[in-house]
């Protein structure tokens, strides 16, 4: 699944993606500010870079994400959110297994 700038304010988006080629190597990817996405019970597997991208407030939960080569689940504030409230989002009862470690970096980066 690949959203751009979208607000879907709260709709369910569920999705499966298995070892098929996906934009940016990603199998979900909430880019450009998509936000309010309720992202749930999906299968990701098998893919080139993350499981899960998202640039914005949204909430991810009872995800399966199987032989992601690179993060499962990364965030990445655009520019004007640096800095932000993110409480809003929600990343819960995710099913996570990587070849390699899982590692959560909590730093934002500089404008």
């Amino acid at each position: 699944m690949y959203s751009w700038g979208m607000d879907v304010q709260g709709r369910r988006s569920p999705t499966t993606s298995s070892g098929k080629p996906r934009p940016l190597g990603t199998g979900i990817y909430l880019d450009a500010g998509s936000k309010n996405f309720y992202v749930h019970d999906n299968l990701v597997q098998d893919v080139l870079w993350n499981g899960v991208d998202t640039t914005n407030i949204n909430v991810i939960e009872n995800n399966t994400l199987m032989d992601v080569q690179h993060q499962s689940i990364n965030f990445v504030p655009p520019a004007d959110q640096v800095g932000k409230d993110w409480s809003a989002g929600v990343v819960a009862h995710n099913q996570v297994a990587n070849p390699v470690p899982l590692y959560v970096y909590l730093g934002q980066p500089s404008a």
